[in-house]
């Protein structure tokens, strides 16, 4: 595998293509990839663990609210819920689990670029746990590298989360289906291309 520093464009070009954004500060996309046992190779190499934590925080931030928007209808005298707020976490957790996004960054082929100590072994040791760190990083990054913006992680999420554009309407109603108690009624409301 190719080792990601930042005079690697080829590398930095072909993962920029595969998730779909040209980092700014391409620093940022190389920290993204860089576990805390790299420190042990090269000391001065910041690694993603807050870039994960900031991730982790944007991506539950941002599929909640989408799903509440999906689901939760204001009535004259408040707001009306159409879900339990365990049916609400259940929804948020099939899109945010460490399985589905490991999914999501082999999806991408973004493992390959991964720098740690012993990057196959840990990837085999810490499993989903190692990948799904690689996406709450990217996402963080995308975040801080784009100024904040929050139309922009937005739509990056919901689109490489497969919630929105790329899943059709019927597929969200049954993930909404397997977490809704027998006899529910529900409707999505339109999914609009971002």
């Amino acid at each position: 595998s190719p080792m990601l520093t930042i005079r690697n464009t080829e590398a930095i070009r072909q993962i920029e293509a595969a998730i779909g954004y040209t980092f700014h500060d391409k620093r940022l996309l190389v920290q993204v990839l860089t576990r805390k046992t790299y420190l042990k190779i090269d000391p001065e190499a910041p690694d993603n663990e807050v870039l994960e934590f900031y991730g982790d925080t944007l991506m539950n931030y941002h599929v909640t609210n989408y799903f509440m928007s999906k689901y939760a209808h204001m009535l004259e005298d408040g707001l009306f819920f159409m879900r339990t707020v365990e049916q609400f976490t259940d929804l948020r957790s099939h899109y945010v689990c460490n399985r589905y996004l490991t999914e999501r960054v082999k999806a991408l082929g973004l493992a390959r670029y991964l720098r740690a100590q012993n990057r196959d072994a840990e990837l085999r040791r810490d499993g989903e746990k190692a990948y799904a760190d690689i996406f709450e990083s990217l996402v963080g990054a995308i975040y801080l590298d784009s100024y904040q913006n929050d139309t922009l992680i937005r739509a990056f999420i919901l689109r490489q989360l497969g919630i929105e554009p790329r899943r059709a309407p019927a597929e969200i109603e049954e993930a909404v289906a397997s977490v809704a108690p027998e006899g529910t009624q529900y409707a999505v409301k339109g999914i609009r291309k971002l």
